[in-house]
Formats: C-alpha cells, sequence, structure tokens
C-alpha cells in the first residue's frame, strides 16, 4: 500500500514531535518512537487484538518494532516470547518484558514453543521474517484460532503457506503495513493517545540502537540488510 498524505496523516506527523512530553523522549527516541509503536499497536490492537493471557511470539525481537511489540504485549496483560538468532541479544529482549526468549541458532523454535505452552501454541505470531521453513514451523506452533501477522519481509522471498495444516487450524494470516493506520484518519487520535499514555507511564523503553547522518544513507541500508540491529535505527538530518 502506498502512503498517501491524507491532510489527518500531515496534522499528526506535524505534532509528532511535540506530542510527547519533552521530558520523557530525546529527539532520537521521539524519532525512533512512533513507527515502531504505531506498527506494534496497528497489528496487536486493531487487528489481531492481544487480550490478558494470550501467548504471543515475536520474531524478529531485537529490532525496535519487535520491542514495541513485547511492550505492547507485557501491557496488555499477555505472555511475549522473543524469538532472535544471537545469544547475545537474549538480555536485551528479556530486559524488554520477554518471558522467554528463543535463540534459533541454538534452540529448535517447535519445540521450544510446545514446550512453553504446554504443547498449546501461541495465540499470535508477530513476524517480520520470509522463509518458508519458518512459516511452516509458525503455522505448527499456532492455536487453533490463532493469528499470524506479517508485518515485514525480511529476507525477500516469497512464501508458501501449508494450506491442509492452516485451514484444519482455522488460523487466520494477516498482511500488515502502518500505512493501514496511517491513511485512516479517525485511528490517529486513539493512536496518539496510546503513545503519549504509554511513554509517559513509562511502558516504552524507547531504545535507539544506532543513529546515522543523512550522508552514510548507503550504510544505512547495509546496516539494515545485515540484521545486526538491537533496537530502532534513526537517520539524523542536518
Amino acid at each position: 500500500m502506498a502512503l498517501r498524505w491524507t491532510p489527518a496523516l500531515v496534522r499528526f506527523c506535524h505534532q509528532m514531535d511535540t506530542t510527547v512530553p519533552a521530558r520523557c523522549v530525546r529527539f532520537s527516541e521521539n524519532a525512533a518512537l512512533w513507527a515502531q509503536v504505531a506498527t506494534a499497536y496497528g497489528a496487536l490492537v486493531i487487528r489481531a487484538p492481544v487480550t490478558q493471557g494470550d501467548v504471543v511470539l515475536v520474531i524478529p525481537a531485537s529490532g525496535g518494532v519487535g520491542k514495541a511489540a513485547i511492550e505492547l504485549v507485557v501491557q496488555a496483560g499477555g505472555v511475549a516470547i522473543g524469538v532472535t538468532r544471537s545469544a547475545a541479544k537474549a538480555a536485551a529482549i528479556r530486559d524488554d518484558g520477554a518471558a522467554h526468549i528463543i535463540v534459533t541458532s541454538e534452540d529448535d523454535l517447535v519445540e521450544r514453543v510446545q514446550a512453553i505452552t504446554g504443547g498449546e501454541g501461541v495465540a499470535v505470531v508477530f513476524d517480520a521474517l520470509t522463509d518458508d521453513a519458518l512459516m511452516a514451523d509458525l503455522v505448527t506452533v499456532t492455536r487453533s484460532g490463532g493469528a499470524i501477522v506479517q508485518f515485514g519481509g525480511i529476507g525477500g522471498s516469497p512464501l508458501t503457506l501449508p494450506l491442509v495444516q492452516f485451514i484444519a487450524k482455522g488460523l487466520k494470516y494477516y498482511g500488515y503495513s502502518l500505512c493501514e493506520m496511517c491513511t485512516d484518519a479517525a485511528a490517529l487520535d486513539p493512536l496518539r493517545a496510546f503513545v503519549v499514555k504509554g511513554v509517559t507511564a513509562g511502558a516504552f523503553k524507547l531504545r535507539v540502537g544506532k543513529v546515522f547522518p543523512f550522508e552514510e544513507m548507503v550504510e544505512v541500508h547495509r546496516y539494515l540488510e545485515a540484521g545486526s540491529m538491537d533496537g530502532s535505527v534513526v537517520v539524523r538530518v542536518s
């Protein structure tokens, strides 16, 4: 979906840098705040609402959106399972509020989720990776009637759903983009209120992983493609 600059969206973007009290965030944190929290909000509050006791699998858990998703799940009374390829990121993900960490370079995803949930599976999967083998695992670990929300396409590979199992379990599969929220004028005020309340209460830790000058935009893309980020990436325009 292409981003369409409606009057409501223009007003929203103009107000973003002044809506959150200055005492709560630095400039770089405010720059990193809105897209990350709004993406998690649209997916886990609007599209596939997380409720008390729900177990949610977040993949990957170390980026800005993943961190916001974990914090949002905790706010909703759910249980977050953070997934990462690197054991070095596990401590930070746990600090964000994840009750469990799965390190895919060491752990079997299906076995760990089944052990954590007592074989029931997770209510929601919040995923940004593209891989057929991973998708098969995600369908396996999602409980009957649960939902998989695809919010990104890291990896760039086409996805194949294991349809027999998917249909048999009555699963829901959503593609989600922040643009959905940004082009819905009626959704912007509730989103703004949600973010301000969460930041003021300290519910969002707003970790900025790395700040690049605009002149290094090529390096920004290389950094993102390497998949080694921990927190949000901010580009500073002089």
